[in-house]
């Protein structure tokens, strides 16, 4: 017996590269192949979608995606970033409860997509970002240029340009690697003015048509270099919903795309593993994680 036989093994992008979602396969690649585990389907997603709906007149908040290397991370933003700028994607959603929820922010949104990849004050390198894409959208409008007031009184006058252009869509900024863009700024002035950005296009996501969206590998008010901006972050992190990905999602993701089985094959392991529960404790009370979890050592066919 082959391991091919017992599995239908499925390999996994190893790093979610923005600048190729413009390439349709690509896209629907990542819509297609996303798992969604049982928290994904009752808690994150909804969460994410009720933040996402600008139709909604209750609070609604930025968002920060929270997980480590690995922990698909990018995938997410991805899938719902994806769908929320083409509703032609939903339909490759599989998971029937997450399409259906996924569905209130379908086509909604212009997408600004980008890893952080400069040391640049945040409020230059969010500016240069929406000056592209509006550049690129055949928009004739800077924000870059606009110096007067404060940033939501900016961002007031952006939106207000933007939706003249897209009356039926919002406006959502995307920004990935947040947390190492951050440490290398992690100075008194820097961070704070860096922070005081945040805040500020996660205030703007409140009921407007606007939403700010980033990831990171931890939660930024946990890390210990950042606590001389203690106040400063907290500021920050009240105007964000934090979408943390666990561990239990990462391992059902693993089941689900490298050791997914249909029945028969999930039979022939059971069988195969029930000859030696009385050898083991507490196995068979847990044989059904056995077999979700195989393949198990090679010895195991000899």
């Amino acid at each position: 017996m082959r391991y091919r036989e017992l599995i239908q093994f499925e390999p996994i992008e190893e790093v979610i590269k923005f600048n190729q979602l413009s390439k349709e396969d690509y896209r629907q690649a990542l819509v297609k192949n996303f798992v969604f585990s049982n928290a994904y389907e009752k808690v994150l997603i909804p969460e994410i979608c009720r933040d996402l709906d600008y139709t909604s007149s209750s609070e609604t908040f930025g968002l920060q995606i929270v997980g480590d290397f690995g922990t698909g991370k990018s995938h997410l933003m991805s899938l719902f970033s994806l769908i929320a700028e083409d509703a032609g994607l939903l339909p490759l959603v599989k998971n029937e409860k997450a399409r259906q929820v996924l569905g209130v922010i379908a086509g909604k949104y212009r997408i600004i997509r980008f890893e952080m990849g400069s040391t640049d004050e945040l409020w230059n390198i969010v500016c240069e970002q929406i000056d592209d894409a509006f550049k690129a959208w055949g928009f004739d409008y800077s924000i870059a240029d606009d110096n007067k007031g404060m940033y939501k009184d900016r961002l007031n006058r952006m939106m207000a340009f933007f939706e003249e252009q897209c009356p039926d869509k919002g406006l959502m900024i995307v920004i990935d690697e947040m947390l190492e863009y951050l440490k290398g700024r992690a100075t008194d002035d820097r961070l704070n003015r860096d922070l005081s950005v945040l805040r500020s296009l996660g205030e703007f996501s409140d009921r407007t048509k606007f939403r700010m969206v980033f990831g990171v590998q931890e939660q930024i008010y946990n890390v210990p270099q950042f606590q001389f901006a203690a106040k400063m972050l907290n500021h920050a992190n009240d105007r964000y919903r934090q979408i943390t990905i666990t561990k239990q999602d990462v391992q059902y993701v693993v089941q689900q795309r490298l050791l997914h089985k249909d029945d028969s094959q999930k039979q022939v392991i059971r069988e195969h593993l029930s000859h030696f529960t009385e050898f083991f404790t507490d196995m068979h009370a847990h044989l059904d994680d056995y077999v979700n979890l195989f393949p198990v050592h090679p010895s195991f066919f000899e």
